[in-house]
């Protein structure tokens, strides 16, 4: 179940994120977000090569360039469900639903990785409500997935 569990989420990660690196004093917000977007680039390329320490790496980058966003945290979550650190993804997760209640995949993988940890009613609750976000956000193909997590692990259960 684990493995099915965590495939699937693999599968459904499409969002690009980008990271940079920070330089000495503050930096204009623009700077910032410009490098943070080429992070989780090289980071997501890290993470597709299989070389997940780098993306890990990367990602903290990112995190401490842009700490109040929910993509580093979520690309970081992803890689460390990749790598069975369960526990690491699931805070990761819960960062990136913090910093962006709207974040649809990041509920969906929180969902998944409470599944994996063997707590079917809250991470159903998260998946649920990732297929509301999905469906708010004409997101068909998020919402088809969610749905299909849903029936699989409680058939009874519909949004």
């Amino acid at each position: 179940m684990l493995n099915a569990t965590k495939l699937f989420c693999v599968a459904i990660a499409t969002a690009s994120v980008v990271v940079m690196y920070p330089q000495e004093g503050p930096q204009p917000a623009a700077a910032s977000e410009a490098k943070t977007t080429v992070l989780l680039q090289q980071g997501q390329s890290q993470l597709q090569e299989q070389d997940y320490r780098g993306a890990i790496t990367t990602f903290t980058e990112a995190v401490l360039l842009s700490p109040k966003s929910a993509e580093p945290y979520f690309h970081r979550g992803l890689v460390r469900f990749e790598l069975e650190d369960e526990l690491g993804a699931l805070e990761d997760f819960d960062d990136a639903v913090q910093r962006n209640p709207q974040f649809a995949k990041a509920y969906l993988y929180r969902g998944s990785v409470l599944l994996s940890l063997g707590d079917q009613s809250n991470g159903l609750l998260d998946i649920r409500q990732a297929a509301e976000l999905f469906d708010a956000q004409g997101d068909k193909k998020g919402y088809q997935r969610s749905i299909s997590l849903i029936k699989h692990f409680n058939p009874v259960l519909t949004p």
